[in-house]
């Protein structure tokens, strides 16, 4: 099971995901260098205001992450 952290906040309208990595025991940010091609990545989802994507957000992470 891949263990996601949604982190947003909404004064800067920033959203960011980490994704844990279970060897290390560590959080990693999802980014262009270890998911170039994850949606959650691009400006719409990243730059955007938390409560009005989160829909979008948990689509993503179902066919991406399950």
């Amino acid at each position: 099971m891949t263990t996601i952290k949604i982190i947003s906040d909404p004064y800067k309208r920033n959203v960011e995901f980490e994704i844990l990595n279970d060897t290390a025991n560590e959080w990693e940010r999802i980014n262009y260098q270890n998911n170039p091609d994850s949606r959650l990545i691009t400006e719409t989802i990243r730059k955007s205001f938390f409560p009005y994507k989160v829909n979008d957000i948990l689509n993503i992470l179902q066919e991406e992450y399950s």
